[in-house]
């Protein structure tokens, strides 16, 4: 396992790269879910972001809403070969995990469990690595319930995240940001059931506003599309 080593400098310029790289690939970042979301945590408390893993913008589009919008320190948990093969991932807060081996995988839930402790947010993708966005069951590995009960004091977040192409000749970034899941009294079992459910509830929501072209919330909007250039243009 390799631990984050956080940089304010390297962060400064990575937050603003994140926001310029999802104004040139996306014409819009929608939010869906509760409408006084921001209110609704409570930045005295660590929080535990748990999202499914449909494509490369994921931990991209995450970084910039948590930094932008929520304001607190945070990590996240990234494959040991993405983390080799992009080493600066460390300066702002990425930290690695070999699935491939056990007691590495035991070093980043406890590594997760400490930067929880701070308190800080932290970001996991449960599935492992990328997976089609309509597949069911999630299948979430059972490490995120492990952190969970190492720090039952956090918030436990689920994110559905969903990517897709309406009117435009760039593709509609989705996020739904859910409710708090209280995971209280439950086995590592019941967690991972419970946490599938609330993702898989928000992925839902996410489908049937894509389908219908249904606006949420926009968290950003990309450059100016050669479509909308040309209807501009016209008389």
């Amino acid at each position: 396992m390799v631990a984050a080593k956080p940089n304010p400098w390297m962060l400064w310029w990575f937050d603003r790269w994140c926001h310029r790289a999802i104004r040139r690939q996306f014409f819009r970042l929608h939010r869906y879910g509760d409408p006084d979301w921001l209110n609704r945590f409570d930045n005295s408390r660590p929080r535990l972001y748990l999202a499914n893993h449909p494509s490369f913008w994921d931990g991209i589009v995450l970084h910039h809403v948590l930094r932008t919008h929520l304001r607190q320190p945070t990590y996240c948990m990234i494959d040991a070969e993405q983390i080799a093969e992009h080493p600066f991932f460390r300066r702002v807060g990425g930290f690695s995990v070999d699935r491939a081996r056990p007691r590495d995988g035991m070093a980043a839930i406890r590594y997760a469990v400490d930067r929880l402790r701070d308190p800080a947010a932290v970001v996991i993708f449960p599935q492992g690595q990328i997976v089609g966005v309509d597949q069911r069951p999630l299948g979430f590995e059972s490490g995120v319930a492990r952190i969970i009960a190492g720090c039952p004091a956090a918030q436990v977040i689920p994110v559905a995240l969903r990517y897709d192409f309406w009117a435009e000749q760039r593709g509609e970034a989705l996020m739904h940001i859910g409710a708090p899941v209280d995971c209280t009294g439950l086995s590592r079992r019941q967690m991972i059931a419970t946490l599938e459910r609330a993702v898989t509830a928000g992925l839902d929501e996410l489908t049937n506003a894509s389908s219908r072209r249904v606006e949420g919330e926009v968290l950003l909007r990309g450059k100016r599309s050669i479509s909308q250039w040309k209807r501009w243009r016209e008389p």
